[in-house]
C-alpha cells in the first residue's frame, strides 16, 4: 500500500538528503527517476541504509508521480559506507540482468581512488604501477610500508560486497551443465567488481589481472572468457600474500595482481569455495569488452540456469 502525502520525504535526484524511512523503503518526490530510467538500467545512489546488517536483497521504492504513487522494485547491488547502489528491477532495458558492467561502473572503486591514496605516500601512479608488479619478498622496507599502506586502506568485502571471479572461456558451459560442486561453488582468487571495472577489454583483464601465469587456460585467441559475479553471506576472504601464499610469477605475493603492459592492477582476495547467493551472474565476456549474461545461480537448484 502506497504511502499518503503527509509520509513522503523530499529527496532531489542526484542528491542524498534522507534516510530509508524504513527497512527497506524510500519515498521519493521525483517523478524523473521513472522517466530517466524506465528506458534504461541507470544506477542511482538514492539513500543511507539505517542498519547494514538488515540489508535486504531488494527495495520498493514509492516514486511520487503527480498526485499519486506509482511503485518500483529495486535490486540491491552493493553497499559502500551506508549508501546504497540500486538497480531497476524488470524494467525495459534492464532485462534479467543485475550485475552488468553499466551497474558496476558506477560503483565507486579502486580506480576511483587510488590517486587519493598514492598522494597520501607521496607516490604517482606509475610509482604505483611498478611497485605493484614487484614480488613482496624482494621489496625493500620502504617498498613494504608503501604496498602495505595502500593494501590496508582498501576495506575488507562482506557479504553485501558484490565479488568477482574470472574463469575461461571452456569452463563457461561447464558451470552450467556439469553437476558437481566444482562447477557450483567459487572461490580461489578473486576480486571485487568494482575494483576491477577499470579493466573492460579481453586484453585488459589479461594483462591487468596477469591470466598469463603457469598453465593458464586463458588465451586472447578464444575471443571470450568468463566472469562469475557474485555474493556471498560469509566471504571471509583473505588477502593473499608472502610468505603465508605462495606462488609462480607472475603472483607477486604483495596483494596485488601484478599489472602488465602499463595496466593498473586489482587488490587480490582469496575467499573459501562458497555457494554464491540467489540470482548472482555468470557472464561471458568479449575481446571488445562487451558481455553477455549467460547464467544465474538457482540455490533452490543448486546450479547455473541458462538466460534464454
Amino acid at each position: 500500500m502506497a504511502p499518503n502525502n503527509n509520509a513522503v520525504t523530499t529527496i532531489s535526484l542526484g542528491q542524498i538528503n534522507t534516510s530509508l524511512t524504513g527497512k527497506n523503503t524510500l519515498y521519493l518526490d521525483a517523478a524523473s527517476l521513472f522517466d530517466k530510467n524506465l528506458h534504461g538500467p541507470v544506477k542511482q545512489i538514492l539513500g543511507t541504509f539505517v542498519n547494514e546488517e538488515t540489508l535486504p536483497n531488494s527495495a520498493y521504492i514509492y516514486i511520487k508521480k503527480n498526485e499519486g504513487f506509482v511503485k518500483g522494485e529495486f535490486d540491491v547491488v552493493e553497499t559502500v559506507s551506508g549508501k546504497i547502489y540500486l538497480s531497476p528491477k524488470n524494467l525495459k532495458g534492464v532485462g534479467n540482468s543485475l550485475f552488468g558492467r553499466n551497474i558496476i561502473n558506477g560503483i565507486n572503486g579502486f580506480s576511483d581512488n587510488i590517486a587519493t591514496i598514492l598522494s597520501q605516500r607521496g607516490l604517482s601512479l606509475n610509482d604505483f604501477k611498478l611497485l605493484q608488479q614487484k614480488r613482496y619478498d624482494l621489496m625493500t622496507i620502504v617498498e613494504k610500508a608503501h604496498i602495505d599502506a595502500i593494501r590496508n586502506s582498501i576495506p575488507i568485502p562482506d557479504g553485501n560486497t558484490l565479488l568477482q571471479k574470472v574463469i575461461p572461456k571452456n569452463q563457461i558451459q561447464s558451470f552450467i551443465d556439469v553437476p558437481n560442486d566444482n562447477f557450483r561453488k567459487v572461490g580461489g582468487f578473486v576480486s571485487t567488481a568494482k575494483d576491477a571495472k577499470h579493466l573492460n577489454t579481453f586484453e585488459d583483464v589479461y594483462q591487468g589481472m596477469r591470466l598469463d601465469y603457469p598453465g593458464t587456460q586463458f588465451n586472447l585467441s578464444d575471443g571470450s572468457f568468463g566472469v562469475i559475479r557474485y555474493k556471498t553471506p560469509t566471504p571471509n576472504l583473505t588477502v593473499p600474500k608472502l610468505p603465508e601464499v605462495t606462488g609462480d610469477l607472475p603472483y607477486t605475493g604483495n596483494g596485488f595482481t601484478g599489472g602488465n603492459n602499463g595496466k593498473l592492477g586489482t587488490p587480490e582476495w582469496k575467499p573459501p569455495y562458497n555457494t554464491p547467493t540467489e540470482g548472482s551472474e555468470l557472464w561471458e565476456v568479449f575481446s571488445d569488452g562487451t558481455e553477455v549474461l549467460r547464467a544465474k545461480i538457482s540455490t533452490a537448484q543448486n546450479k547455473f540456469i541458462p538466460v534464454p
